[in-house]
C-alpha cells in the first residue's frame, strides 16, 4: 500500500537536499501558526516549524472502534475569551485534536495521512498538505473524517502493516536525508486482531517516531500500552489527554506549567528528547533551562543561560530575570490551576524544593480578580504581580547551596 505515492513518489523533490527555509517561508509558516494558535510563544513555533523539516512524513492510524463513542473523554473549549475542559465523547476528544493537526498540516503543506481503522460514510483515509494540494478540499477532508461516527472493531495490526511496507518503502530516502517518518496511534483499548508489540516490532529497524495517543484512563489500556513502550527499542512517546498529561508532568516537574500548545507540539511530534522525558523524570537545573529555551526561544532566554546560579543569593536575581522574560509573553491557561499565569515557578525549579518552610503558593485569588473580563495587558500585569511574590519568597527563605544540582 502506496500511501505516500501522491505526495512524494511522483516527483524527484524528495531525493534531493531541500533548500533552507527562507526568512520570509519562516515568517509565513509563523504568522499561520499564529493565526491557528493565538498567543503561541517563539520557541513552540519554532520546534513545530523545525520538526515539519525533520519529519517530513506524519501517518496517523485512527480509531474509530464502536468504544470510541464513550462520553468519558476531554476537550478544551474556548468561549467568552475564557478556557475551560468539558466531559464528551472519546471520539470528539480525538476530532479536536485531528482537527489541530490537519489544520497545521494543510497550513504548513506537511504531507499527513489519517488512516481510519473502520472505513466510515465513504471516508477509510485522507491525505493533507502534499505539495500542489487545494486547501479548501484538504479542509472538506478533514472536516468529513472528523464528523463521522464511530464504528467496528479495533483491527490495529492490519493498519500497522500497511505503514510498515509504506514507510519500509521510503526508508532509504529518509536515511539518506537524514531524517525520520512520525507514525501515530491514536486509540482507547487494545488491539482485536492480534499482537499490537510483534506488529510493531519491525519498526525498530526503520526510521520513524512514534506516538501513541490515548484516549482513555483505562488503567488497563494504559498499563498495556506502556508495557509495549517498554518491551520495544523504539522512539516512542505515550500521550495522555491535556489535563491527564498535565497531572503526569506536574508530578515530577511541577515548575512548568504544561500548556495546550506544548500539549500540541507532542502530538504533531517533536524529536527533542526532552519532551519524551518531561513526564518521565524530575529534570535537572540545566534541563529546566534547556525547557525554557524550548517554549520561550532561546533568544528570549538568552540572559537567564549566562546568570550564576550556584548559592542563594544569586536565587532572587535570576527568578526577577525569569519574571522579566516572561511578562514578555502572553500568559498561558494551567489545565491543572484551571487559569492563566507564567510558563515557569521559579521558586519549585529543582534544588527549591528543599527550602525548610512550605513550598511557595501562587495568589490565585489575585490573578482571579485582576484577570476576571480583562485584556492580555491586564493578564500580563497579573502574572508579573505573581512572578514578584515568587522573588519576595526567595528573597527571605534561606535556599539550600548548590543549587544547580537536581534532588533526586
Amino acid at each position: 500500500m502506496r500511501l505516500f505515492s501522491s505526495c512524494f513518489q511522483s516527483t524527484d523533490t524528495f531525493n534531493s537536499p531541500q533548500p533552507a527555509l527562507t526568512k520570509q517561508q519562516l515568517a509565513s509558516k509563523k504568522d499561520f501558526i499564529t493565526s491557528r494558535m493565538p498567543n503561541v510563544p517563539q520557541g513552540i513555533q519554532n520546534e513545530l516549524i523545525a520538526a515539519t523539516e525533520e519529519f517530513p512524513q506524519r501517518i496517523w492510524i485512527v480509531d474509530n472502534s464502536g468504544s470510541m463513542s464513550t462520553g468519558d473523554g476531554n476537550m478544551l473549549q474556548h468561549k467568552g475569551g475564557r478556557e475551560g475542559m468539558i466531559k464528551c465523547s472519546r471520539w470528539n476528544e480525538l476530532a479536536q485534536t485531528l482537527n489541530g493537526v490537519g489544520e497545521l498540516a494543510i497550513g504548513l503543506r506537511a504531507p499527513t495521512q489519517f488512516l481510519l481503522l473502520n472505513p466510515t460514510g465513504g471516508c477509510s483515509k485522507i491525505t493533507l498538505g502534499c505539495s500542489g494540494g487545494s486547501s479548501a478540499e484538504e479542509h472538506a477532508q478533514l472536516s468529513k473524517l472528523t464528523r463521522s461516527s464511530p464504528t467496528g472493531g479495533t483491527p490495529l495490526c492490519a493498519r500497522i502493516r500497511e505503514v510498515i511496507a509504506s514507510v519500509k518503502a521510503q526508508a532509504p530516502k529518509l536515511r539518506k536525508r537524514g531524517q525520520r517518518a512520525v507514525v501515530t496511534i491514536a486509540t482507547d483499548g487494545m488491539s482485536s486482531d492480534g499482537d499490537v508489540a510483534a506488529a510493531l516490532r519491525p519498526l525498530e529497524k526503520l526510521p520513524v517516531w512514534v506516538v501513541i495517543k490515548l484516549c482513555t484512563d483505562d488503567d488497563a489500556v494504559v498499563d498495556y500500552w506502556n508495557q509495549i513502550d517498554e518491551d520495544l527499542e523504539l522512539d516512542m512517546d505515550v500521550l495522555d489527554d491535556l489535563v491527564g498529561e498535565a497531572e503526569e508532568v506536574c508530578a515530577v516537574n511541577p515548575w512548568l506549567a504544561y500548556g495546550p500548545a506544548l500539549h500540541r507540539l507532542r502530538e504533531w511530534g517533536s524529536p527533542h528528547k526532552l519532551l519524551d522525558m518531561l513526564d518521565e523524570t524530575p529534570f535537572s537545573l540545566d534541563q529546566c533551562q534547556q525547557m525554557m529555551a524550548l517554549v520561550l526561544g532561546a533568544d528570549a532566554v538568552d540572559a537567564l543561560g549566562a546568570m550564576p546560579l550556584f548559592t542563594s543569593s544569586d536565587a532572587p536575581a535570576y527568578a526577577a530575570e525569569l519574571g522579566r522574560v516572561q511578562a514578555r509573553q502572553a500568559p498561558v491557561w494551567d489545565p491543572l490551576r484551571q487559569r492563566r499565569g507564567p510558563w515557569f515557578d521559579a521558586a519549585r525549579l529543582p534544588g527549591m524544593q528543599s527550602m525548610p518552610s512550605a513550598p511557595l503558593v501562587h495568589d490565585t485569588a489575585g490573578i482571579s480578580a485582576a484577570t476576571a473580563g480583562a485584556g492580555a495587558g491586564a493578564l500580563r500585569v497579573a502574572v508579573e504581580r505573581d512572578v514578584a511574590h515568587q522573588v519576595a519568597a526567595l528573597k527571605t527563605q534561606d535556599l539550600p547551596m548548590a543549587m544547580a544540582v537536581a534532588h533526586p
